[in-house]
């Protein structure tokens, strides 16, 4: 029996920031077809987005699916009200954190995922951001996939899977991997907070130094 050809088209939850876009370029490199999705929730920086596109323009690619959800917000903007509601019991959160974000996305992915008939939704969660939230892990992910195939035509149909393939990278592997594909990360946005330019401070920025860093001694070295 002849192998029907292996559906290689997928979302991919693009933000513009160094690890969505070290990962657009290693699925391109690997022979997918990408459709790029981005949320544009509350207090959104638009330099994130402008660089989205001009990164996503630079590969070729015109088309990005563009979501507004301006009832998303950052804790930084959520704290007095969740605290509140909680009647002081403990709640640990970055500011930056959103409730339940990543499933948010996922599932919208899904969504257009089924319209376009993609077999993989991707994100470019990292081993750090495991650390970090509640909503990058393997058990999630397993429970993610799950729903999806429970739910989803297009699950049942092509096998729709949520993907993070660089859930176990630390940043210099993330460095390693954007020599090799030879990403512009110059183009690239990090910065958490809304200013013209990078506030050198954020957690966002200084995780860009690091991966700046670790990029330019990798450089002078050779890797294979």
């Amino acid at each position: 029996m002849q192998n029907l050809k292996e559906n290689k088209r997928c979302i991919l939850l693009f933000s513009g920031g160094i690890d969505s876009t070290t990962l657009l370029y290693y699925l391109l490199n690997n022979g997918y077809e990408i459709l790029p999705l981005t949320i544009n929730y509350n207090g959104r920086n638009i330099k994130e987005i402008e660089a989205a596109k001009k990164i996503l323009k630079l590969k070729g690619i015109d088309k990005l699916i563009e979501i507004d959800l301006p009832f998303i917000k950052e804790y930084v903007f959520l704290k007095e009200e969740i605290l509140k509601n909680y009647n002081g019991k403990l709640f640990r959160a970055s500011g930056y954190y959103i409730p339940l974000r990543n499933s948010i996305l996922v599932f919208i992915a899904a969504y257009f995922a089924e319209i376009y008939n993609a077999s993989k939704i991707y994100s470019g969660h990292t081993y750090e951001d495991s650390n970090k939230l509640p909503d990058v892990n393997l058990e999630f992910l397993n429970a993610i996939n799950k729903a999806l195939q429970a739910g989803s035509y297009v699950a049942k149909i092509n096998g729709l899977k949520y993907e993070m393939p660089f859930i176990k990278h630390s940043k210099f592997d993330i460095a390693k991997l954007i020599i090799k594909y030879s990403v512009p990360i110059e183009y690239t946005w990090s910065c958490y907070n809304t200013f013209s330019e990078h506030c050198e401070f954020c957690d966002g920025c200084k995780n860009r130094n690091l991966i700046f860093y670790f990029v330019s001694k990798l450089k002078n070295k050779v890797y294979i």
